[in-house]
């Protein structure tokens, strides 16, 4: 708790500052864009929101809440898409309209674990106090993962969202709305394929703990023959809209650009291949996956612009 709390913090700070910065340097085409500042700080407070209480998700997901915690994202994400579409029809400002509606979605999806939370016996539990001795003790265990598991998370973030920070200072206003759409569509098709993956994984962790292979190996291939097949799914659907010329009403018919999504889904797939993978692996409390994650997000930054 003190250790996510802190880091949400740390974000939510960071957020602010470097999207200050960020949004400064944009050329003057960006800069016309209405309540673009205040639509960035109510999706940052809307981060902090979920940071905030998220280290619940995993401690309940552990004691096999999972389906549970399955409904409670799938209502948010269907609320947040629901919402924004519904005013976005009406041709209300749209960044902001979209700013409020992911930070609504966010309050309503810690409100739905903390009620789960409450009904659960952890919450006795967790409202002991820790003395500064054992908290420090804690979190010397915890650190050497979660330092990893944090950079593998700056790799991943530079690797499918590093384009969407440079492609206003690369591209025309028109590109770059198309290809951070194309990227929004294709990361909500990812996480979902992952949700779905990752309902067998207090069933594997178990596995792990009681050494048993055979279930272990029956329980991944379940979990990347479900995820992928979803993901494979999906991208069917995406092709399909975008082969169709269907549009997404944000702001004004955007066109889902068929030439930006087939090398966002593939690039996708991999990293989707991936991080199945790093699930894997933690499970067997190591994270190998540090390098080649930060090694693949800093070559996306450095190339791009090149390319």
């Amino acid at each position: 708790k003190y250790i996510f709390r802190l880091f949400s913090s740390v974000i939510l700070a960071l957020m602010c500052i470097l999207g200050f910065f960020y949004f400064n340097s944009l050329s003057e085409s960006y800069s016309a864009v209405e309540n673009l500042g205040l639509s960035w700080v109510i999706f940052s407070a809307g981060v902090f929101v979920n940071n905030f209480g998220i280290y619940k998700d995993s401690i309940l997901r552990g004691s096999g809440a999972q389906n549970a915690l399955n409904l409670v994202y799938i209502s948010s994400r269907i609320g947040f898409f629901s919402i924004s579409s519904i005013i976005l029809y009406f041709y209300f400002s749209g960044l902001l309209v979209v700013s409020i509606s992911f930070f609504v979605s966010m309050i309503f999806q810690r409100l739905c674990i903390l009620r789960i939370w409450n009904r659960s016996t952890l919450s006795e539990s967790s409202n002991s106090k820790l003395g500064l001795k054992v908290i420090h003790r804690i979190f010397l265990l915890l650190w050497p993962n979660s330092y990893r598991t944090a950079l593998v998370f700056v790799g991943s973030f530079l690797t499918l969202r590093g384009g969407i920070l440079l492609a206003p200072k690369l591209t025309s206003a028109n590109f770059a709305a198309d290809y951070v759409l194309g990227v929004t569509l294709v990361l909500g098709l990812s996480a979902v394929a992952t949700e779905l993956g990752r309902v067998k994984l207090p069933s594997l962790h178990k596995a792990q703990i009681s050494e048993s292979i055979s279930k272990v190996r029956d329980l991944t291939k379940e979990i990347f023959v479900v995820s992928l097949c979803s993901y494979s799914l999906g991208s069917v659907v995406l092709g399909f809209l975008a082969f169709s010329n269907t549009k997404i009403v944000i702001d004004f018919g955007i066109n889902i650009n068929l030439r930006i999504l087939i090398p966002l889904l593939f690039i996708n797939l991999f990293e989707l291949i991936y991080s199945l993978s790093g699930v894997f692996l933690s499970s067997q409390n190591t994270t190998p996956t540090v390098k080649s994650s930060l090694v693949t997000g800093m070559s996306n930054i450095v190339l791009t612009p090149l390319s």
